[in-house]
This record gives structure tokens, sequence and C-alpha cells, in this order.
């Protein structure tokens, strides 16, 4: 006779990865480093990639070529004026070691627009450009998204 019984047969290795120690959550260190350098690289051209494609989409069109270049230029351009305050907001959200949660993404938006708007006023010193300073909250909670690290799980 046939054996019907389909189960494999026992692992004996089975036992030993189950007693091996699982590093929990809280026991990793925070991302120091890829939260400031991230916000820092990614901030400003996510901004500018925001501006770009809505300056697209409420432009008067053209050919695709001509829509890529202007919207490289201003991810470029984006990348080179929020550098600055995509490093400071960074640099705050690591310090408070801000978790990617309502919290910390609250707090990352708010930050990032309040780091732009101050930035924009210093640079320009121009009360009109306060608006272009709240995408900068924008683009933190996008990145905030990519970049900031999971929420530590209760026990």
């Amino acid at each position: 006779m046939e054996n019907t019984n389909h189960q494999q047969p026992p692992n004996p290795y089975a036992s030993t990865v189950a007693s091996l120690p699982v590093k929990p959550k809280a026991a990793q260190p925070y991302p120091y480093v890829r939260v400031v350098l991230g916000f820092a690289l990614l901030g400003g051209a996510t901004g500018g990639l925001i501006l770009g494609l809505v300056g697209a989409l409420l432009g008067r069109g053209g050919d695709a070529a001509t829509l890529l270049d202007i919207l490289l230029l201003i991810v470029f351009a984006g990348a080179v004026l929020g550098l600055v305050p995509a490093f400071l907001c960074g640099l705050w959200l690591a310090v408070s070691r801000a978790r990617r949660n309502e919290t910390g993404l609250l707090s990352a938006a708010l930050v990032g627009a309040a780091i732009s708007v101050l930035y924009l006023l210093v640079i320009t010193q121009e009360i009109a450009s306060m608006p272009f300073g709240f995408l900068g909250g924008v683009a933190a909670f996008l990145v905030g998204l990519l970049l900031l690290p999971a929420p530590i799980e209760a026990a």
C-alpha cells in the first residue's frame, strides 16, 4: 500500500533555527545618517519634482522633450536650492528620532514647511514667496514616508 499521508518528514534543523535569538525592533539603532543625508539629497529634489509636475499639468503644454528638459531643470534647481532646508529638516527629525507613524510624518511636514518658509523669507525677503515654502512640507512628508524608520512595535 502506498502512503497517502502527504506530510513531509520533520526538519532536524527546525529547532536550531527556532532557537536563534531575534533582535527586537526596539534594539535596532536609529538610522541617523540615512535620515539626515537622505533628506538632504532627496528633499529639495522632491519639492522641485512636485513643482515641475504641477507646472507641467497647469502649463500650456508643448512637446514632450521640452517638458522633460524643463522638469529635469526644475528638479535639479530644487535639489540645489532645497539642500540646506532639507538638511536642517532631516537633522531635526533625526535628533527627535521621528518614526514613520502619524506623529513622525506630521512633524516632518510641519518642520519641513516651517524651515522652508523661513529659508525662503531669508533668501528672497519677500512674503510672496511663502506659498512655495509650504512645498517643503509636502516634500518632507513624502521623503519621510520613504526614509523614516518604521515605528517600534509594542511588546
